[in-house]
């Protein structure tokens, strides 16, 4: 058996992991659920889709990667990384982390790069180049899948570029200090009370309150929320997509996103 863990805030790693689950016959499970209820996986075959933030992991799968408690018949362990342009040290970070664990019997045993459209807002990816990187994305999944079906391995997962090492300390105080990305806003004026925001939020930490949402803590900062919105009300400090540039992966849908979501 297999199982494919994934975060997802924009659709591109839930697309990506949902026809990896498919090819590969595999269980599909969220990340944020599992963390909120960790069990021993009990799965030979296991793999992992995050999206890369500021040329790393989240945070929150860098803590799956930590803690995640892998049964006795885990023999092996991939990783799957998407981002609108480079995907950095993701996949380096991935692997040193469960080097760090000396697991017994038990190694990172391969990881790929995909490139899809861009979910930060602040880098949007043009109309065209988008298309193009759909288009490209079943041909990839098909490589990953029978490279994992002959157990196959590679080396990505053990490169480290000191280039990202340094870059990566040098984004999230971006976002952070200059465009505020924390600090998340509605506009009421523009906002429907559709509760789409709170429908694919991957930690569920936005509710509804007068039809109007309110942002909790535990924020993962995928920015799902801001990209998903059919009416742009939702700013994430300085930045708020407009229409034509918003994006959220045309392959899966807002109640895909919430279902999905729950299965840990």
């Amino acid at each position: 058996m297999a199982r494919i863990f994934y975060f997802s805030g924009t659709g591109n790693s839930l697309a990506i992991a949902k026809r990896l689950a498919e090819g590969l016959e595999a269980r599909l499970c969220s990340i944020p659920a599992y963390l909120e209820h960790p069990y021993a996986v009990p799965d030979a075959v296991v793999g992992f889709v995050s999206p890369v933030h500021c040329t790393e992991l989240p945070p929150l799968v860098e803590r799956f990667l930590q803690t995640v408690r892998f049964g006795p018949g885990t023999e092996y362990l991939f990783g799957v990384v998407d981002a609108g342009s480079v995907t950095g040290d993701a996949l380096g970070e991935a692997g040193n982390i469960i080097a760090k664990r000396r697991l017994p019997r038990l190694e990172m045993c391969a990881g790929f790069r995909i490139l899809l459209p861009d979910g930060s807002i602040l880098f949007t990816t043009p109309g065209k180049r988008r298309q193009q990187m759909l288009d490209a994305l079943d041909g990839q999944l098909a490589d990953i899948v029978s490279t994992v079906q002959r157990r196959g391995l590679n080396d990505r997962h053990r490169e480290r570029n000191p280039v990202w090492m340094l870059g990566k300390k040098l984004g999230w105080p971006v976002l952070d200090g200059f465009f505020h990305v924390k600090e998340r806003h509605v506009d009421a004026s523009r906002c429907v009370g559709c509760g789409t925001c709170a429908q694919v939020c991957p930690v569920h930490c936005i509710s509804l309150e007068n039809r109007l949402p309110v942002f909790g803590d535990g924020c993962a900062s995928c920015f799902g929320c801001a990209q998903w919105c059919p009416k742009q009300a939702i700013s994430l400090g300085r930045l708020r997509p407009s229409a034509d540039k918003q994006y959220h992966n045309p392959l899966v849908t807002a109640s895909e996103m919430e279902e999905a979501g729950r299965q840990g």
